[in-house]
């Protein structure tokens, strides 16, 4: 197949970006449930290590939405990226334009990275009633 207007390398470089986003995304949902697990079944630590475990979470909220910023744009980048791929393809003759030719479609790309913020909006949610409930005796 054809390689129209630099499609190939960038169908290579947007799926690099959603491997890397994804492997990262497990890795941190996978810490988030972990955490969050270990002090939701440990309340007595919540009196004890009130300090320290709003500290926790307030760190915790940080890293999502930093995580809930990348979500978004990478939701933002695979509707872009998808919208450039077929103004090229579309520019291609129609005979060498192939749907195989396109990333994935845009409802998918757009989903997954408003899902995945959706999911950190979640962490965020919990974090914050450990932040808020913690020392209150």
């Amino acid at each position: 197949m054809n390689d129209i207007k630099g499609t190939d390398s960038l169908r290579g470089s947007f799926f690099d970006t959603w491997k890397v986003y994804m492997q990262w995304y497990t890795w941190f949902f996978g810490a988030n449930l972990f955490v969050l697990g270990w002090v939701y079944t440990k309340p007595e630590i919540w009196e004890i290590h009130a300090a320290r475990i709003r500290v926790l979470s307030g760190a915790w909220i940080f890293f999502n939405i930093l995580g809930l910023v990348t979500a978004i744009l990478l939701g933002r980048y695979t509707q872009s990226i998808i919208v450039h791929t077929e103004k090229s393809l579309s520019q291609g003759e129609p005979s060498s334009v192939s749907e195989t030719q396109l990333l994935f479609p845009r409802s998918i790309g757009v989903f997954g990275g408003y899902a995945t913020a959706a999911t950190i909006a979640v962490n965020i949610l919990m974090w914050a009633y450990v932040f808020l409930e913690v020392g209150k005796g």
